[in-house]
């Protein structure tokens, strides 16, 4: 049972092709469960690195001598159960969507214990698959098989797999494929058991996909779903026997209330810019928003409206829900669809248009702010024709600005502000936010005659509303309620007005019982997790390579974290991409896992590594705006060369000080990981932005570097 040299390689780098798959499909996943919001994601992964560091250091590995063929034991049974744990895990976390409610963000304690509860098995067993390789084999060859792996996965998971083949599937088949591979040399019943089960739910993987789909909807019929390369979109509608008009149907986006169909309220708003533009010809529509969109843009004048989606197949899911005039509007020739990400494209095309038609929901994750900052408003601003007009909506209500949007809408209105002289209001179901290179005018009286002149029908902005929505009284309440606000922050990429809001939320929800309840449970396990750690504090902080090494996966974690925000602000892509990242990111670690086999160093190679790390976090703190405006086809190039370079000094540093305890050693990077993920994501983004956030991470690395300085006893 002994297997060829060439074996470990061959089964450590389908278990970092395996890991990485899983990974990118159950954080996808779970990005559904908590509205795409890139915070839980990150949470998520802080509780992925924490499991699997728990798995690392379960207990030590015995000297493969003292039982002949028992480190290969070990390895077949761990993998056997890793292998049934991706796709199990995948169900267990479409199951966890009935623990939350739909269109709210859950709370902060829900954010990270649902995940640290679901993903548990799977990143347990993942971490005890390396701990029972690295003690059976070389360490250092085992790490280095795992990230060659990763990098392969990553790049499958980006170029083929997301968006294209479902999660379930693709992690069927790779735990046949795991299984399989491990039980040609390892034999054993449990391998050819789990190759057994893994192919028979690969055969039934179809229908098992749309029954879990249809369960994680209960309380709708779930009429269609896609699972695209930006977004999980699903139409539903009220389940029968509730009261319900049979033809609404509802638009959830990655989980959130996105449209309903019919619904002509929520997008008549666009005749307030377009009426106040004298001829409104060249129009762009961008976000979401744009099916419902052009019918009522098509009854003014235009000669011509640019629909910019993401992802055309999930267009026409929408379009399919579409009736009547609604459906009609994308049949008239004026109509032009570009795929086509829609930053890149308003950069692309300056002085072209007379209205640019901003229709996304509210800025309340990464993807869906990088739509209302500063930056965008810049570009938008070139983009526009002489006299040319930029709008929007926020949050709002018809007479009154409540709290907890006041600060997000007031970050945004001092964004605009920033770059328009002086926008206009329109308050409604919906605060309207209109702009443009001089003063907008928006009279009651010149406005009812440009729609009589255009003979225009509306069922919502109806001419008698006119002096009700226009009034110069509601008017000014907005304008002064936001300037309650004006020491808000404006918007911006680098420090997004949405995750402090995510954060308001998250503490507002203590108030409640239940969430109070789960904060005590959050705390209660944080506290039994450190005590675990203090009394392994001999294994994970001696020698002083160890602390170095904890604190580099604490502070490049951190690092990575943020590269991953700006990486959306600048692309919206990170879900699809996130394969590519991480393969960049595993690249990095493979080369600095190859060049420390190659050069063996001390303390004051790590201590380099360390310094290295600190400098990088600080240039790359202090370009952030230029990072964001790289463009949507030039981030992953910049982004993953970034990533590689934060892998590379990981990758140096796990060889140079696993020497003395290679399973302790990569149980600390793991849980220093976790622990800057939860940090960054949970604390420091949303309340210092990213730049302090880098600068901070920088300044953890210094106590790891002063230790090293100490001379050995």
């Amino acid at each position: 049972m002994s297997p060829d040299a060439g074996f470990p390689a061959a089964l450590f780098l389908a278990y970092g092709f395996y890991g990485l798959l899983a990974q990118a499909f159950l954080l996808r996943e779970l990005a559904v469960v908590f509205l795409g919001h890139e915070l839980s994601f990150n949470l998520a992964l802080a509780s992925w690195l924490l499991w699997t560091g728990m798995g690392s250091l379960t207990r030590r590995s015995p000297p493969t001598t003292a039982i002949p063929g028992d480190g290969e034991r070990r390895v077949g049974r761990a993998v056997a159960a890793l292998a049934l744990a991706g796709p199990l895990t995948l169900l267990a976390v479409r199951a966890a969507k009935l623990l939350t409610p739909f269109g709210r963000l859950p709370g902060l304690a829900e954010a990270f214990l649902v995940p640290l509860i679901a993903l548990a098995p799977v990143c347990a067993l993942n971490g005890s698959v390396f701990r029972a390789g690295a003690g059976t084999w070389d360490a250092s060859n085992v790490y280095l098989a795992e990230s060659a792996g990763a990098l392969t996965g990553g790049v499958l998971f980006s170029l083929v797999l997301a968006g294209r083949t479902p999660a379930l599937a693709a992690l069927c088949a790779g735990a046949v494929l795991l299984a399989a591979l491990a039980w040609s040399r390892l034999r054993g019943p449990w391998l050819a058991a789990s190759a057994a089960i893994a192919f028979l739910l690969l055969t039934v993987s179809g229908p098992l996909d749309r029954a879990s789909r249809a369960f994680e909807w209960r309380g709708y019929d779930l009429l269609d779903s896609y699972e695209g390369r930006y977004e999980h979109l699903a139409i539903a509608r009220v389940a029968s026997g509730a009261r319900a008009a049979p033809s609404q149907r509802i638009l959830f986006e990655n989980g959130v209330v996105s449209a309903e169909f019919p619904d002509p309220s929520a997008v008549e708003w666009v005749h307030w810019p377009l009426l106040a533009h004298p001829r409104p010809k060249r129009v762009l529509l961008l976000g979401s928003g744009v099916a419902g969109a052009a019918a009522e843009v098509l009854k003014h004048p235009v000669k011509q409206v640019d629909a910019v989606v993401v992802d055309r197949r999930a267009l026409a899911l929408v379009r399919a829900q579409l009736r009547g005039a609604q459906a009609g509007a994308w049949d008239d020739p004026r109509v032009r669809t570009e795929e086509a990400d829609p930053r890149d494209w308003v950069r692309s095309h300056p002085g072209s248009y007379d209205v640019i038609l901003q229709l996304s929901p509210d800025p309340a994750n990464a993807s869906l702010n990088r739509l209302f900052t500063e930056e965008f408003f810049r570009s938008a601003r070139q983009a526009l024709a002489p006299r040319g007009l930029l709008a929007f909506s926020l949050a709002a209500s018809e007479n009154y600005l409540a709290l907890e949007s006041a600060y997000v809408d007031a970050s945004v209105w001092n964004a605009l502000r920033a770059v328009f002289p002086k926008p206009s209001v329109v308050p409604g179901e919906r605060l309207v936010l209109i702009a443009g290179e001089r003063p907008v005018a928006l009279d009651a009286a010149k406005l009812l005659d440009v729609y009589a002149a255009r003979r225009i029908a509306t069922r919502v902005v109806v001419p008698p509303q006119f002096p009700f929505y226009l009034s110069p009284e509601r008017t000014a309440y907005f304008l002064a309620r936001l300037a309650e606000f004006s020491s808000a922050a404006p918007n911006s990429d680098a420090k997004p007005a949405a995750y402090f809001l995510t954060w308001k939320l998250w503490l507002s929800k203590f108030v409640s019982p239940v969430h109070f309840l789960g904060l005590c449970l959050l705390t209660t396990g944080a506290l039994l997790g450190l005590a675990s750690l203090w009394a392994k504090r001999d294994q994970l902080l001696r020698p002083p390579e160890k602390l170095a090494v904890l604190s580099l996966g604490l502070s490049g974690m951190g690092f990575e974290i943020v590269l991953l925000l700006a990486f959306q602000a600048a692309s919206g892509a990170l879900y699809w991409k996130l394969g590519l990242l991480l393969a960049a990111l595993m690249a990095g670690t493979a080369a600095g896992a190859l060049l420390a086999a190659a050069r063996r160093r001390g303390r004051f190679g790590v201590l380099a590594l360390l310094v290295l790390m600190a400098c990088a976090e600080a240039a790359v703190a202090r370009g952030l705006p230029a990072l964001a405006a790289v463009g949507a086809s030039r981030a992953p190039l910049v982004f993953g060369a970034l990533l590689a370079f934060d892998g590379l000094l990981l990758g140096l540093a796990y060889p140079w000080a696993c020497a003395e305890d290679p399973a302790g050693v990569y149980a600390a990077d793991l849980w220093g990981a976790s622990l800057g993920a939860f940090l960054t994501a949970a604390f420091l983004v949303p309340l210092c932005g990213m730049r302090l956030s880098l600068e901070l991470c920088a300044a953890a690395l210094l106590p790891a570097a002063a230790r090293l300085l100490v001379p050995k006893r």
